[in-house]
C-alpha cells in the first residue's frame, strides 16, 4: 500500500476527532413571547424567531443582513416544503450550503463547465464549489480533466523543451560556424614563422593557406558532428527530462487517488488545474504548493516550502544546459590535436619534416574516425537513454507519491492542531523532496557517467584501433553496475511504503489525536536515510564509484591482432598520446 493511501486513514481520524457536528437552532423564547403579545399566532411567531436565530448565524459568517435574511426565509420554506412531501429536516447553522444546493445535473455541467474554462472553483470543498453535485459524477469529472489536462501539459511541455533545443542548437552552430572560420587565422604564420625559416616566405605563405583552408574545414566537419550528436540526445531528452518525469508523475498519482480526494478535490486538484490550463503555473506540483500557501495565508511556511521546490524545480532544468557545455569541452578536446597538426604543418613542411599531402589526409582521416565513433556513440546512447527513462518515470512516482502525501498531512496539520509546529511541516515536506532528488539523482548521474565512459571507449576502438573485447571488465560490470544503480532505488521505495504504512498504523491507533510530529518526521527520515544507508550498504555507490573509476585509456591495444601500435602512422599516434593525458 502506498505512503498516500495509508495516510488518508490519518486524515479521517483527525477529521472524526477535530470536527465538530452542526448546531441546531431554537427559536428564541424571548423573541417568541413578544411576538404573540402584539397579536401573532405561535407558529408565525416562532417561524418569525426562527427567520431570526437563521439570519443572525448567516450574519456572524460574514453575510449582509437583508441577505441573510431572504436566505433564512427560503430555507425555511424550502424545509416546509419537504415536510410536506414527508421528509425530516434539521435545521443547522450550514445554511449556506443547504439553501444552495441544487439538480444534481445541473451542478455537473456548471462544474463541467467551470473546469473547462480553467476557472478557480468558488470553494474548498466538493459541496462548496458545487453544491448538489453528484460525488460519483465529480469523481468521473476529475478523472477525466486530469487525463485531459495530463495530455495537454505534456505537449506543451515538449513544445517547450524543443524550442529551447532548437535556440540551443541555432545558438551552438551559429558559434561553432564562426569558430570554423578562425582558421583563417593561420594565413598570418609566415609572418611568425619567417624568422625561423629565412628565405622560404613563398613556400610558407602557400602551405599557411592550405593549412587556413584545411583547419576551417576540419574544425566545420567536427561541428557537424557534434551538432549530430547534440541533435539525438535533444531528441531523447524528454525521456530523461526530471521535470518532464516530476510532472507526468503528479498527474499519475493524483489520478491513483483521485477517488479519495474527491472531497476536497476543489482545493486540491481543481485549483491547481486552472493554474496549470491557463499558464499561470506549468509545474503541477509547483501550483499544488501555490494553492495550499493561499488557503491560510497566516501560515507562511507553505510558502517557503513552494519556493524550495521551485529552485529544486529549475535546478532540473539545468541539467540539457550542463550536458551541453559537457559535449562542447569534449569537443574542444577531440579537435585539440587536429588543430595542432594543421598549425604545425607549414613549418614542418619548410622544414622537410613532413609532406603536406600526408598531413591532410590524415586530418581527414581523424574526421573519418570521429564520425564512425560518434555513431557508435549515438547507438549506445539510444538503449542507455531508454532504459533510464523507463526506470526514472518508475523511481520518481513513488517519490512524487511521498512528497504530495506529507504536503496534504501537513496541511491537515496546520487546519486541526492550532499550535502546530512549523519546523514539524518544513522537515517533513523538504525530507520528501529530498527523497525525489536522491531517487533522481541516482539515475541520471550513474546514465551521465556511463555514456561518459561509453564515449571513450569509442574514440579509441575507431582512434586507436582498441577493440571492444579489450573492455571485458566494463561491458560486463559497468552494465551490472548501471542496471543495478537503476534498480536498487526501486527496491528501496517498494520495501519503505510497506515499513512506513506499517510504523503510520501503529501511531494512529485508538483514538484522540494523532501523534502529529511523530507522524510527519518519521516517514521522511525513514525514506531519506534509509535511502542513503541502503543505497552504501546494497553497493550502490559502489556500482557508481565502478563507472567514475573506470579507465577507458587503460585498455591496451598493443599486442592485438590488428592493432596499430605507436608510430604505425603520426596522426594516430599524436590522437593517442593526447587522449591519454585526458
Amino acid at each position: 500500500m502506498s505512503i498516500l493511501n495509508t495516510l488518508f486513514a490519518t486524515w479521517a481520524l483527525a477529521l472524526t476527532t477535530t470536527a465538530e457536528p452542526p448546531t441546531k437552532l431554537a427559536p428564541d423564547p424571548a423573541i417568541v413571547r413578544a411576538c404573540m403579545a402584539e397579536g401573532g399566532s405561535e407558529s408565525e411567531c416562532t417561524q418569525q424567531a426562527l427567520v431570526a436565530a437563521l439570519a443572525q448565524a448567516c450574519v456572524d459568517d460574514g453575510g449582509t443582513e437583508e441577505a441573510c435574511v431572504a436566505q433564512a426565509q427560503a430555507q425555511l420554506a424550502a424545509d416546509a416544503a419537504a415536510e410536506a412531501d414527508g421528509e425530516v429536516v434539521e435545521i443547522a447553522e450550514d445554511v449556506p450550503a443547504a439553501a444552495a444546493a441544487g439538480d444534481p445535473e445541473v451542478a455537473a455541467a456548471q462544474a463541467e463547465a467551470a473546469i473547462a474554462e480553467g476557472d478557480a472553483p468558488a470553494g474548498e470543498t466538493m459541496e462548496e464549489a458545487h453544491p448538489g453535485i453528484d460525488p460519483g459524477e465529480y469523481l468521473a469529472l476529475l478523472r477525466e480533466v486530469l487525463r485531459a489536462q495530463k495530455e495537454k501539459v505534456a505537449e506543451r511541455l515538449e513544445e517547450k523543451i524543443a524550442a529551447k533545443q532548437d535556440a540551443k542548437m541555432a545558438t551552438m552552430s551559429s558559434v561553432l560556424s564562426w569558430l570554423s572560420l578562425a582558421g583563417l587565422l593561420l594565413l598570418a604564420l609566415p609572418l611568425v614563422l619567417r624568422k625561423k625559416y629565412p628565405g622560404q616566405g613563398p613556400l610558407l605563405f602557400k602551405y599557411s593557406a592550405i593549412a587556413a583552408g584545411v583547419c576551417t574545414v576540419a574544425i566545420f566537419l567536427f561541428a557537424q558532428v557534434l551538432l549530430l550528436l547534440r541533435g539525438v540526445q535533444g531528441a531523447l531528452s524528454s525521456l530523461t527530462n526530471p521535470q518532464v518525469a516530476v510532472i507526468d508523475a503528479t498527474f499519475q498519482v493524483l489520478d491513483d487517488n483521485v477517488e479519495d480526494l474527491v472531497e476536497v478535490g476543489p482545493a486540491l486538484i481543481e485549483a491547481p488545474l486552472a493554474q496549470v490550463a491557463s499558464g499561470e503555473q506549468d509545474s503541477l506540483p509547483l501550483a499544488i504548493l501555490d494553492n495550499v500557501s493561499r488557503l491560510n495565508e497566516d501560515i507562511t511556511v507553505f510558502k517557503t516550502i513552494a519556493r524550495q521546490f521551485e529552485g529544486v524545480f529549475a535546478m532540473f532544468g539545468y541539467l540539457p544546459i550542463v550536458l551541453t557545455v559537457v559535449a562542447v569541452v569534449l569537443f574542444l578536446l577531440s579537435i585539440k590535436p587536429v588543430i595542432v597538426q594543421i598549425v604545425a604543418m607549414p613549418g614542418r613542411v619548410a622544414s622537410g619534416e613532413a609532406q603536406a599531402s600526408a598531413v591532410i589526409k590524415d586530418v581527414f582521416r581523424t574526421i573519418g574516425r570521429e564520425v564512425l565513433a560518434t555513431l557508435c556513440l549515438i547507438g549506445g546512447l539510444i538503449v542507455v537513454t531508454i532504459f533510464s527513462g523507463i526506470m526514472l518515470s518508475f523511481a520518481v512516482q513513488p517519490a512524487i507519491e511521498a512528497f504530495l502525501a506529507y504536503v496534504f498531512t501537513s496541511l491537515l496539520y496546520t487546519m486541526a492542531a492550532s499550535d502546530f509546529s512549523k519546523f514539524a511541516v518544513y522537515a517533513s515536506v523538504l525530507g520528501a523532496l529530498l527523497f525525489l532528488v536522491l531517487n533522481i539523482a541516482a539515475v541520471l548521474v550513474t546514465n551521465v557517467l556511463f555514456l561518459g565512459k561509453l564515449q571513450k571507449i569509442c574514440k579509441r576502438r575507431f582512434h586507436e584501433k582498441v577493440p571492444f573485447s579489450a573492455h571485458r571488465r566494463f561491458w560486463g560490470w559497468g552494465s551490472l553496475s548501471l542496471v543495478w544503480a537503476h534498480v536498487l532505488p526501486l527496491l528501496f521505495v517498494t520495501g519503505a511504503q510497506e515499513g512506513v504504512g506499517v510504523l503510520i498504523d501503529s501511531m494512529t491507533k485508538g483514538d484522540g489525536e494523532p501523534p502529529w510530529t511523530a507522524l510527519l518526521l518519521s516517514g521522511p527520515a525513514i525514506l531519506v536515510f534509509g535511502f542513503i544507508v541502503v543505497f552504501w550498504a546494497a553497493r550502490g555507490l559502489a556500482a557508481i564509484r565502478f563507472i567514475l573509476r573506470y579507465r577507458p585509456q587503460d585498455a591496451q591495444a598493443a599486442g592485438m591482432p590488428g592493432v596499430e601500435t605507436a608510430g604505425a602512422r603520426g596522426g594516430t599516434a599524436r590522437y593517442r598520446s593526447t587522449a591519454g593525458e585526458r
